[in-house]
């Protein structure tokens, strides 16, 4: 059975975490019916504090 595959960008990952253990997602991700793969925003930030404000990003869609 195929899976659903999620790229969740955020600043928050840890939250991500926590919502990814509860209830129908966990149940989801146990059978592999969905892959959810966190990225941290900030790990791109600039500067010593990683700063990821006022600036505008360009994203590109990627289609396998």
């Amino acid at each position: 059975m195929s899976s659903f595959n999620f790229e969740v960008i955020t600043l928050f990952p840890k939250a991500f975490e926590l919502i990814n253990n509860l209830g129908v997602l966990t149940r989801a991700l146990d059978k592999n019916l969905i892959d959810v793969s966190l990225h941290d925003l900030r790990s791109y930030g600039e500067g010593s504090y990683r700063q990821v404000d006022d600036k505008l990003m360009e994203v590109e869609r990627v289609c396998s």
